[in-house]
């Protein structure tokens, strides 16, 4: 009587049951792992970038980064404000957006060389605050805020609980206009950045 024996099998159980992995197989492993890494990365970086104070470009909250806003020669010494845009990259959690309109601002070059650079942003309920047709004051067209020229408020009963925001001014490089870009918070009496808590 003869009994049935199992027979050793060429699928490689025989040494340790490992069996080889095809090319296809392999490159299938390393694609998982490089997405898998590219992700986990991708979080890590999004992680440092919410707990780790900000360093770098601006994002639509505020900046404490001064940015270029302009070239010297663009703008004229006869004391009448210009409207400019400020552009930058922002920043999401995942991505970043090269070349954005972030905000507004007013820059003035008086004849006497000074430069003088205001938010536009209104301090009472944050809308963009106008030049008047005569030049002479600005004006804000949601709730009638009024302000002279220098930025300050027109009379004390205004709408706005302050002047507007005046923003620090550097020359660079001899001719480009640099402006510490900075959003305060609206509706109260002193200048606080919305970057602090």
């Amino acid at each position: 009587m003869t009994s049935s024996q199992p027979q050793p099998s060429d699928s490689g159980a025989q040494d340790g049951g490992f069996e080889p992995v095809s090319r296809r197989g392999f490159l299938h492993v390393l694609a998982l792992l490089t997405t898998l890494g590219g992700f986990l990365g991708s979080l890590l970086v999004a992680c440092l970038r919410a707990l780790l104070p900000s360093t770098g470009s601006p994002s639509s909250s505020g900046s404490t980064s001064y940015l270029k806003v302009t070239q010297l020669d663009k703008l004229p010494a006869d004391g009448i404000p210009r409207s400019f845009q400020i552009i930058a990259d922002h920043w999401d959690a995942w991505n970043r957006h090269a070349n954005q309109p972030i905000g507004m601002i007013w820059l003035c070059h008086r004849p006497d060389g000074e430069i003088l650079a205001w938010s536009r942003t209104c301090p009472h309920a944050g809308c963009l605050i106008q030049l008047a047709r005569s030049q002479d004051h600005f004006q804000c067209p949601c709730h009638n805020s009024r302000f002279e020229i220098d930025g300050s408020r027109s009379h004390e009963n205004s709408p706005s609980p302050r002047d507007m925001d005046r923003l620090e001014v550097e020359i660079r490089y001899q001719d480009q206009i640099w402006v510490n870009f900075i959003r305060f918070k609206s509706g109260i009496s002193e200048q606080e950045s919305m970057l602090r808590s």
